[in-house]
């Protein structure tokens, strides 16, 4: 494969800079005729987002192409195998496109709409037949620039008038000759053109309204029992002109009207989370094209009246296969899995999203938090070669990394912080952990040692640095920063330290021995900084918190491992086997306390009732995680979804080994907690499947374990051969 999409063309419209209410969607279409081929392919960008068909047949069910990026940097495009939808003789290539992330006007409080590479929707191709150009996006394309679609952000909604729909726009017969021609774009993206390779958005699951009931007017509320990100398939007939607007909301209050958490006033110009259909006057099934949400309920107003069956939700997101299944004898842990895994696949688009409501951003601290367990969980590792690009492409000339990528160019002063730039290191050696590919961290050498020159930069007179995110979002108050527990310091230095153990090994597969020696100078030295402030003479930390023994233990950062042991089990025993951490502790809290022999306390802080507890969220009806322990915020996070991974790789004992990376040999850990009486965990590997299972039966624990052919798994250092084996546990 070796096409590649040709120059950007667009419609000949001035750019519009301040935001309107007529946003349109420009059509183009451009007709050719083609000999006798064995086979054809297609490579496709459009900026911000485009549909595209061939003689009237979408060439994809991939949506929101194409994949967004900082567009100065990289620029992604799409290649599809179109040879079934190519016919000899006459055909019709037709595109429509939309904003998406690459032309947002609504002013936030992330200042999307000033970003440097912001311009109006465009699209390049290259049609190709047994290796020859055939079409190529150029100024012999038609375009109108005004569709049916007469509004549309991602963040907003889009708004549609099915009266100037005409089915046969994208049809070879179509009469375009009163269409415009299409322009070469006089300000084309500065990034490198890349294939995107990985796995495609899609509708990948629908999920019928369970119930309706009248609010208001014409007005009626469709509950899904689900929260997800996506939008509505809506099923109806009314009158041409009749208007129906939709609304899509996480929750509703006691009289049905939709809870907007705060969120609304984000985008104060435009209706939030909400689409606008003016009917045909003919039966008509609609989702939007250009935007997606995140929701439970549907709010839809103008009906004449209202039928359950009427209305579904698509569930939209990266089709990602699952790669492992989870289930013990206590409830809430299944639900807790199972609201997981929804709320990963919610914030799994072209980038990891804190939300499919409120921002739709890859905010990096949460995609720090997560990204081991969606390694174990989720086939991912071909996203993330993409997703790592989007991260080291934001590296800023001077080292600094801001809190979101892909970036705009804001967030390099608030709201970022050692917490989000440490997502360099950790996507980059849990994909070498996980999949035994070392390619992300030989890549990623170059930015991690400029930003390691960016972090001495902010070092104090003591040797240590405190800049952006603390502990984020944990109990300890509403005002998720600055009431953190953990002192900023703590915190920051501490992955400071562990970034430098990273690029350490970085620079080791890379071969690069000159930064390797330097690095490891810079570690003793911050190490030493690091102790001398935050080590007791009796080798306790001076900071008594969950998160910072849990840190001091998964970095090994102490002198004196039993007292940091005990001091991490005081201070679980002092919350009742509550966590009191943010998202950044949590992340060390599990593994600290597994490392010190405490795993029955981690399960015990994950199973605990009342506040701040996950079980919590459940008895509050939450079918997702939620962004905090506080009501008025997102319902559907995953930043807290790492103790996913404790499910998996303690529980039920399947974890990958440091030695030998890539899960071709798993070390089989399982703990049997005195609280479940059985669990099961399975892990689909490309060779088969590894299934454990432990019961009790009498004084004994019952272990059986099926390992795969192309695998082995060791359990108490003994290698377990392909095949079923079934092992009796006495426990003390």
């Amino acid at each position: 494969m070796t096409v590649k999409p040709s120059g950007f063309i667009k419609a000949n419209r001035p750019f519009v800079w301040d935001y309107s209410e007529t946003d349109l969607a420009p059509m183009f279409r451009r007709s050719f005729t083609v000999g006798r081929f064995a086979r054809a392919e297609i490579a496709v960008c459009a900026l911000g987002m485009g549909v595209f068909y061939l003689n009237g047949r979408r060439i994809t069910q991939d949506l929101h192409c194409s994949p967004t990026s900082d567009y100065e940097k990289t620029v992604w495009y799409r290649y599809y195998d179109v040879t079934a939808l190519l016919r000899e003789g006459e055909n019709t290539l037709a595109c429509v496109l939309g904003n998406g992330w690459y032309n947002e006007s609504l002013k936030s409080a992330w200042e999307y709409r000033e970003a440097v590479w912001r311009d109006s929707p465009k699209f390049a191709l290259t049609l190709s037949a047994d290796g020859k150009t055939v079409v190529e996006s150029d100024e012999e394309w038609r375009c109108r620039p005004e569709s049916w679609i007469t509004f549309n952000q991602l963040r907003s909604g889009e708004h549609v008038d099915l009266r100037l729909y005409d089915p046969m726009w994208n049809q070879p017969e179509y009469d375009d000759s009163q269409w415009e021609t299409a322009v070469k774009d006089e300000r084309p993206p500065r990034g490198a053109l890349r294939l995107y390779a990985g796995p495609g958005v899609r509708e990948c699951a629908l999920y019928p309204a369970r119930s309706v009931r009248k609010t208001g007017e014409k007005r009626y509320l469709f509950d899904l029992e689900q929260n997800i990100s996506g939008y509505v398939r809506l099923h109806v007939k009314q009158k041409a002109g009749d208007v129906l607007t939709i609304r899509y909301g996480e929750q509703v209050d006691e009289n049905g009207e939709l809870r907007g958490n705060g969120m609304p006033e984000f985008y104060p110009l435009s209706p939030f989370q909400t689409d606008i259909v003016t009917l045909n006057g003919e039966a008509i099934t609609y989702s939007p094209m250009f935007t997606y949400h995140g929701f439970h309920f549907i709010e839809i107003t103008g009906l004449e009246e209202a039928d359950v069956s009427m209305v579904e939700g698509v569930f939209v997101h990266l089709d990602v296969p699952r790669l492992t299944e989870f289930e013990c004898s206590n409830s809430d842990l299944n639900d807790l899995f199972r609201i997981g895994v929804m709320a990963c696949y919610s914030n799994m688009h072209y980038l990891l999203t804190d939300c499919p409501t409120r921002e739709k951003y890859g905010w990096l601290n949460d995609a720090r938090a997560s990204a081991e367990h969606l390694l174990m969980d989720f086939d991912i590792a071909p996203f993330f070669h993409k997703w790592f690009r989007d991260i080291t492409d934001s590296v800023r000339g001077d080292g600094a990394v801001p809190g979101i990528a892909p970036t705009s160019g804001c967030e390099f002063d608030s709201f970022t912080g050692p917490i989000c730039s440490c997502v360099i290191h950790e996507t980059a050696y849990k994909t070498y952990l996980y999949t035994g590919d070392d390619s992300l961290l030989i890549r990623g050498l170059p930015a991690m040692l400029k930003h390691l020159e960016y972090l001495k930069g902010k070092e104090e007179e003591d040797g240590l640095i405190a800049y952006g995110l603390y502990d984020w979002a944990g109990p300890f108050g509403e005002d998720y920063n600055t009431c953190a527990p953990t002192p900023l310091k703590f915190t920051d230095s501490a992955l400071y330290i562990e970034f430098m153990q990273r690029t350490i090994l970085a620079a080791q597969h890379a071969g690069d021995a000159e930064a390797e020696a330097r690095v490891r100078g810079e570690l003793e030295r911050v190490t030493r900084a690091f102790k001398r402030v935050y080590l007791k003479p009796d080798g306790r930390c001076t900071v008594h918190e969950q998160t910072a023994c849990a840190m001091l233990i998964g970095l090994k950062l102490y002198d004196d491992f039993d007292a940091i042991r005990q001091q991490l089990k005081e201070c679980v025993e002092e919350h009742d086997f509550h966590m009191h951490t943010g998202m950044l502790g949590v992340r060390f809290l599990y593994d600290a306390l597994n490392d010190c022999g405490l795993a029955e306390y981690a399960y015990r802080i994950i199973a605990a009732e009342g506040f701040p507890s996950f079980t919590q969220w459940l008895r509050q009806g939450a079918t997702t995680l939620w962004e905090t322990f506080y009501p008025g915020a997102s319902k559907n996070h995953h930043m807290y979804s790492c103790f996913m991974l404790f499910l998996m790789d303690t529980l039920a004992g399947i974890r990958p080994d440091p030695e030998r990376p890539g899960m071709r040999h798993v070390l089989l850990k399982p703990v049997f907690v005195p609280q479940l009486s059985w669990c099961r965990g399975v892990r689909h590997m490309p060779y088969g499947d590894l299934r454990v299972e432990w019961r009790r039966e009498g004084g004994e624990v019952r272990l059986s374990v099926e390992v795969p052919e192309g695998i082995t798994v060791c359990y108490e250092g003994r290698t377990l051969p392909c095949g079923s084996h079934v092992i009796p546990v006495r426990q003390n």
